[in-house]
């Protein structure tokens, strides 16, 4: 008899990121579910391929349960849901999450700083196109800091 072959956390991405591309929300459940039910799921790469997946498939509650459930965060998650908003037409939340990334200095077992990078730029910069913040300044506009908002991403991605 030939021993059972485990995908690992790797495999899982990989196999989430086909689902993705192929828009295979069947397939994509049951990946999440067989991770559940294993409890293999606290990888925070894992996490955010299944932020992605659920994204994609217009589940963004679901994405956002993920989110908000994790343990560890990195940049990389918060730029995981801000593509999901924009991919649902959310432009407003991904200012929220920059807002709620920038009040997270720490994360919550306070090793890492949250520091927004270029995708989280590009994320900023796209959800202020699509509420037209770019063209005319209105009250929305007013209301953010842009100028401390540009110039704490440009000072990291130096």
């Amino acid at each position: 008899m030939r021993p059972k072959i485990l995908p690992d956390n790797v495999t899982y991405i990989l196999l989430l990121n086909a689902c993705t591309i192929l828009r295979d929300e069947k397939q994509g459940k049951t990946i999440h579910n067989e991770l559940l039910s294993s409890l293999n799921i606290q990888h925070v790469h894992l996490q955010n391929a299944l932020i992605d997946f659920y994204g994609k498939i217009n589940q963004i509650n679901i994405a956002e349960k993920i989110f908000y459930e994790m343990n560890l965060r990195e940049t990389s998650t918060y730029n995981t849901l801000m593509k999901a908003y924009l991919v649902n037409n959310m432009p407003l939340k991904v200012l929220e999450l920059f807002e709620q990334m920038k009040q997270s200095d720490l994360n919550t077992i306070g090793l890492l700083s949250f520091k927004p990078d270029l995708i989280t730029f590009m994320a900023i910069c796209d959800a202020c196109e699509k509420l037209g913040l770019l063209n005319s300044p209105d009250s929305s506009y007013e209301q953010y800091n842009w100028k401390r908002i540009f110039s704490r991403i440009s000072t990291t991605v130096k």
